[in-house]
């Protein structure tokens, strides 16, 4: 279960269903926006007096199309068919819960002209209006507005609807049936149908602010069950499929995009996990100019930054730990092998001048003290080389030149021009150069004069060693020990190069350091003294 809730709780599932949900809401508002307004017109519609519409519109106009056909339409061969309409009206009303009141039934032609009526309250020779005003019962605070007159227009209009209605009072609604010449319900119309009725208030009609009661344009809570029926059955012709094309488009969009950002997301975490372990190579590759890829190239100079100080921790570690063992030498097996010399030549001192075999083992003995002393002292000096963080390149080497001649008796010059900070590691392999130099010159050239040239420019730091020795053959010695080698090794770590010349009578080693690569960072510059 563990398993299932960390796979299906990842990013890719979270942006992915991200995308569908937000799809989805987008097109059910977009729907819900487009069917909406039909919705609310055919439930207008929906909520009129429908069997009454019915039966006026398929049943009662037809019978009065043959008589507006003529040219001047008699009205007394229209009361025939009137009373049959009232009568078929007044029966269907009577058989409804509460049977609603027939006020007024006539028919006007195309002009709105009242060619005949079935009603007693209205007089034949009036206009439609003034017989619909006569024929509508009236509230004294509510009276009745010229607009009533709008469906027998929209009817006689030619509007596609079966019939038109409206409320005229608190008390009573106009219906208007338009008349067919053809009596089918389609083709030119010939006149219209209209009868006042009275309003039972189940049909959608509420009253307008101004107080004229007019049809309602919105459900009211007793039909809204019916408003979601016809709302869905919009929905249902096209809604659907909207929906579903455009979350299932989405959906995709959502995983092809979510796809490439988690992908991209799990470089950078696999590089994160090389890096932990060690192998600072691995960098994350994402060329993207966006935040992502902007990450990836932060991380990666992060990397850089973590390698150097973790290689320069190395590397102070292996400082102090070449301290700490010239420490240890120095102040016990040197002073050791210091106490046996004085221990021996004391020795010596006290025995009798004839005991001439001790006196020589005695004498070797103490020359190979000495000897092993003055070995200790230059492999302390080779561990910890004279705190060049302290003192610098230039004094550290002409210290250990002066001692070096001093206990060689091989003459030493140094020359030192433009002297500057430089990192402490490329000063200590300029400084183990000169030393292995200068222990090949003491063990093998047979030279009485050295010079020592150590010299800074705006490009180099230039360390140049020679003597006026034996010389020996270059190429030939180059795979023959680990001198030189080791020099070679030391100044191509910083990015130099390093060349030696020899010759009977003049040998010279110079080593040569780029100086963008020796430079010392400002703190260190700053502790410099």
């Amino acid at each position: 279960m563990g398993t299932v809730r960390k796979r299906f709780g990842g990013l890719y599932w979270r942006l992915t269903g991200s995308y569908f949900a937000v799809t989805l809401l987008a097109a059910i508002i977009i729907e819900v926006a487009i069917t909406l307004p039909a919705s609310l017109r055919d439930y207008q519609q929906a909520s009129e007096p429908f069997e009454v519409t019915q039966i006026l519109a398929n049943q009662e106009a037809p019978l009065l199309s043959p008589f507006l056909r003529q040219s001047a339409p008699d009205a007394h061969e229209l009361q025939g068919p009137l009373s049959q309409i009232n009568e078929s009206i007044a029966k269907y009303l009577r058989g409804q819960q509460e049977p609603p009141s027939l006020f007024y039934l006539g028919v006007v032609d195309s002009q709105r002209n009242v060619l005949a009526t079935d009603s007693p309250c209205a007089p034949a020779s009036a206009t439609i209006t003034e017989q619909v005003h006569d024929c509508t019962p009236q509230d004294p605070k509510q009276p009745l507005k010229d607009s009533f007159t709008a469906p027998i227009g929209a009817a006689l209009d030619g509007d596609t609807r079966q019939a038109h209605w409206i409320a005229v009072s608190s008390q009573a609604i106009l219906i208007a049936v338009p008349i067919y010449v053809n009596g089918i319900g389609k083709g030119p119309i010939a006149g219209a149908l209209v009868i006042i009725t009275s309003w039972q208030g189940n049909i959608g009609v509420t009253p307008t602010p101004s107080g004229s009661p007019a049809v309602s344009s919105s459900p009211t809570s007793s039909g809204f069950s019916q408003f979601l029926s016809i709302f869905w059955g919009h929905l249902q012709v096209d809604g659907l499929y909207f929906i579903l094309l455009a979350s299932t488009v989405g959906t995709l969009t959502g995983l092809l995009i979510t796809q490439n950002v988690t992908r991209r997301l799990r470089r950078i975490t696999q590089a994160a996990e090389a890096w932990s372990q060690g192998e600072f190579a691995v960098e994350v590759r994402d060329p993207t100019p966006d935040e992502i890829g902007q990450l990836g190239q932060d991380l990666n100079g992060m990397a850089d930054q973590l390698h150097t100080l973790l290689a320069t921790r190395e590397e102070l570690a292996a400082v102090e730990e070449r301290n700490r063992l010239a420490r240890d030498l120095h102040d016990s097996i040197k002073q050791n092998v210091f106490a046996t010399a004085l221990l021996v030549g004391a020795a010596r001192s006290h025995l009798p001048p004839d005991t001439l075999p001790a006196q020589t083992y005695l004498a070797e003995a103490e020359a190979l003290a000495e000897q092993t002393r003055q070995e200790l002292t230059a492999l302390i000096r080779e561990l910890r080389p004279a705190r060049l963080a302290d003192k610098g390149l230039a004094i550290v080497l002409r210290d250990y030149a002066e001692d070096w001649s001093r206990r060689m008796g091989i003459a030493v010059a140094i020359q030192v021009q433009g002297e500057r900070g430089i990192a402490l590691d490329i000063e200590e392999a300029l400084f183990r150069v000169a030393q292995e130099a200068l222990a090949n010159i003491a063990h093998h050239s047979q030279a009485t004069n050295v010079t020592i040239h150590l010299a800074w420019d705006s490009a180099q730091v230039r360390l140049t060693i020679a003597d006026n020795g034996a010389g020996f053959d270059v190429a030939h010695a180059s795979g023959r020990g680990v001198g030189l080698a080791s020099m070679r090794e030391r100044v191509a770590a910083h990015s130099g190069s390093l060349h030696i010349a020899s010759a009977a009578g003049a040998t010279t080693v110079e080593a040569i350091i780029p100086l963008h690569a020796a430079e010392k960072p400002a703190q260190e510059q700053e502790a410099t003294p």
